[in-house]
């Protein structure tokens, strides 16, 4: 890790501890947060930014939007490509809406209350929160961000060994030792 990406990554775990100590000391990992954060910006350096306008959404999460139900952020929204992951392949979209944000703060408490209160009905037509099981391992950092991307935070299927590795990295947690 150099110099800028320590920077980087001690910027987003502040921001990560100060929304979770808002939101209430018992809910979601900091550790992950931050790990989403910097794997979800490229250590800062890919922040969805407006193709048009030249908005920055300080967006650090890839968190969507969705104009149409009101889905965005405290700024509104930006429009800009994005890769997602269709049938094992990564695929460069042109057209993606992400929120937008005045800060990253804003971003991190958004996130919080996404992972706490989207809803999702289940086969048998029973509406539940999305990411409970996420929210019921929210102990154990490894699990959490497993049953996240789960519940359908990301397309990337890899992206919980991706988060943990940088989390692994970073030193918010330890590294698991290898039999």
């Amino acid at each position: 890790m150099n110099k800028n990406q320590k920077l980087f990554a001690d910027k987003m775990i502040t921001h990560a501890y100060k929304a979770k100590r808002m939101a209430g000391d018992k809910w979601l990992p900091a550790s992950i947060m931050a790990s989403q954060s910097i794997l979800e910006s490229s250590w800062g350096r890919r922040i969805p930014t407006g193709t048009v306008d030249k908005i920055i959404s300080y967006n650090c999460l890839g968190i969507k939007a969705v104009p149409l139900r009101g889905w965005i952020g405290t700024n509104g929204y930006v429009e800009c490509g994005t890769h997602e992951e269709e049938n094992g392949i990564m695929v460069f979209h042109h057209k993606a809406y992400f929120r937008a944000y005045n800060n990253f703060a804003e971003c991190f408490t958004d996130y919080i209350n996404i992972v706490r209160n989207s809803m999702i009905e289940d086969k048998k037509g029973n509406v539940k929160t999305r990411y409970q099981k996420a929210i019921d391992h929210r102990e154990y950092p490894r699990l959490y961000i497993k049953y996240l991307k789960e519940g359908g935070y990301a397309t990337d299927s890899k992206y919980n060994l991706k988060v943990i590795a940088i989390a692994e990295q970073c030193g918010f947690i330890p590294k698991e030792k290898k039999c």
